[in-house]
């Protein structure tokens, strides 16, 4: 196995970025061979190789040289899609460095989940043999985005996995931050959320309730196949106040604000972000539960689209706590 690109045997978050759909896959063709995936880690330890030659290249040439002049197919997508601003990377990683220095080498650890990450996949299949299973790119972003999709694959922000109890989590690291980063244990678990979003054929809608069944669903079926949920601290405050979430979230489900609940970043030590990924999760649990087929209920799941699907799956689902 090569040490750095793994041909033979890889996302938040809480607002872990807004992904896509399969048509957004077309620069690879279909693939339902778990075998043929690649995990690509290259950009990772360019990313260190460029992060050691701040002090004599200056931050932005050592990016531009070392990283991106390197980039695989996935960073040079991810560049695209979450980084745009190569000056303000920079500002970051030199702002952040202790923490990025803190990951070093627990991502190096990525390559030990190759037999749980190919485990996962081969699940996905049986479960789901329409599946479409892209490359995965492990790259090193700018702590914003721990997974998303693109023609490339799916690219997972490699950061956002290298928390550890040495990890530099106070200032200037937000509330947000100490809330969604998280141990390289756990990738596994995005990568199986990332995955579903390839395979979901809705377009998202405007609602909020759709986009929540959106990332919900995401989280339920990830985790059937991975047996790990990103959002645990979502779902650990869900579990104290649930019948209060139903409340507001009934109140807000049909407008096309998602502020609140998703993408918002606006954790507080009394309410974390992102909760509409767990309600979103919540109902398609309590629908999934009342089905007599899985794999017909899983399809129904991943081609949900449009708001009156979306409706009709909360009143089939029965969810209504307290």
């Amino acid at each position: 196995m090569h040490t750095r690109t793994w041909s033979a045997w890889h996302r938040l978050c809480a607002a872990l970025a807004l992904t896509v759909g399969p048509a957004f896959l077309g620069a690879q063709p279909a693939n339902r061979d778990p075998e043929r995936v690649r995990f690509v880690t290259d950009d990772i330890a360019h990313f260190w190789d460029a992060f050691d030659a701040r002090a004599t290249l200056g931050t932005t040439r050592a990016l531009d040289s070392l990283y991106f002049g390197r980039a695989s197919d996935g960073l040079r997508d991810f560049r695209r899609l979450r980084l745009q601003d190569d000056a303000q990377f920079a500002r970051t990683v030199d702002r952040l460095a202790p923490y990025y220095a803190s990951t070093r080498s627990s991502i190096a650890r990525i390559a030990t989940l190759e037999p749980e990450l190919r485990a996962m996949l081969r699940r996905f299949v049986r479960e789901y043999p329409e599946a479409n299973l892209p490359d995965v790119y492990f790259v090193v972003g700018r702590l914003s985005s721990g997974g998303t999709t693109a023609p490339s694959g799916l690219l997972i922000g490699a950061e956002m996995y290298g928390r550890t109890a040495d990890s530099l989590l106070g200032a200037p690291l937000s509330a947000w931050h100490r809330t969604v980063l998280r141990p390289v244990a756990d990738l596994p678990g995005i990568v199986a959320h990332e995955l579903v979003h390839v395979q979901q054929t809705g377009g998202g809608g405007g609602t909020l309730l759709e986009r929540a069944l959106r990332e919900g669903i995401a989280d339920f079926v990830g985790e059937r196949m991975s047996g790990k949920n990103i959002n645990p601290s979502a779902q650990a405050y869900a579990d104290q106040h649930e019948a209060d979430l139903w409340i507001e979230f009934r109140r807000d489900m049909l407008g096309s604000d998602p502020s609140r609940w998703l993408y918002d970043g606006n954790a507080t030590a009394g309410r974390p972000a992102d909760l509409g990924y767990v309600m979103g999760y919540r109902i398609a649990r309590a629908w999934f539960a009342r089905q007599s087929d899985a794999r017909v209920a899983l399809t129904q799941l991943l081609t949900l689209d449009g708001l009156d699907a979306a409706r009709r799956l909360v009143d089939e689902s029965g969810y209504a706590p307290g």
